[in-house]
């Protein structure tokens, strides 16, 4: 049996992303994340600090969940 490792650096994590985002606050203050937006610019600026892969599509992140826990801290 092969297992397969998870690539994910820390950097990459949920974790990591949840704190960029209470980091940047400004970016979806404001904002329920239920919010039906364009997300677009801040998964940009996420892939620019390499927290996602830059060929990932925008709606694939599902920000508003990555805000949801965001909100709760």
């Amino acid at each position: 049996m092969r297992y397969m490792m998870d690539h994910r650096t820390a950097v990459s994590s949920r974790v990591a992303k949840v704190r960029w985002l209470r980091a940047h606050r400004v970016l979806w203050e404001g904002f329920l994340p239920d919010d039906r937006q364009n997300w677009s610019d801040i998964v940009k600026l996420m892939k620019a600090d390499g927290l996602i892969a830059l060929s990932t599509y925008p709606l694939d992140v599902n920000l508003p969940s990555l805000i949801a826990d965001a909100h709760s801290f």
